[in-house]
């Protein structure tokens, strides 16, 4: 699960927040384990990524058998960006999308400019759509199929 732009863990990391978004108004909390078969992975991958986010302080948990994790109120007006921003996604934007060695402004590969202009606009993306909007357009193609 690696795309052009994201690594495993990113994709994994914004797959678990949107979850907890899409389900915040139920107003309970998640084991990783219901998480990880709804999400269809790894249940010990996930709680890695799920502790990261609790460390970054983008969910938060609760021990104890009614306990897990959820996403707290404040939280669902994070961007996109401020989600994924400890994973490191932006390796995979800023390197040579044909993987020329010395790719750059001065050098660039055949698709060096239409790349640019294009990460440009993701990132742009990112920094502006919410976790509540995200949630919202994802869950609601799902529903209406």
């Amino acid at each position: 699960m690696e795309t052009i732009l994201f690594d495993r863990q990113t994709i994994l990391t914004l797959k678990a927040v949107l979850f907890l978004a899409r389900h915040y108004e139920e107003n309970r909390y998640y084991k990783v384990k219901e998480m990880s078969e709804a999400l269809g992975v790894s249940r010990s991958y996930l709680a890695r990524i799920i502790q990261s986010l609790v460390k970054n302080k983008i969910l938060r948990s609760s021990t104890g058998p009614t306990g897990g994790f959820y996403i707290p109120e404040e939280n669902m007006d994070l961007t996109v960006n401020d989600v994924i921003a400890f994973t490191g996604y932006d390796r995979h934007l800023d390197r040579c999308v044909m993987e020329w060695p010395g790719c750059s402004d001065d050098k660039p590969c055949p698709l060096h400019h239409g790349w640019v202009r294009f990460k440009d606009g993701i990132r742009r993306d990112m920094a502006r759509m919410t976790v509540r909007q995200a949630a919202k357009l994802l869950y609601d193609r799902l529903e209406a199929k």
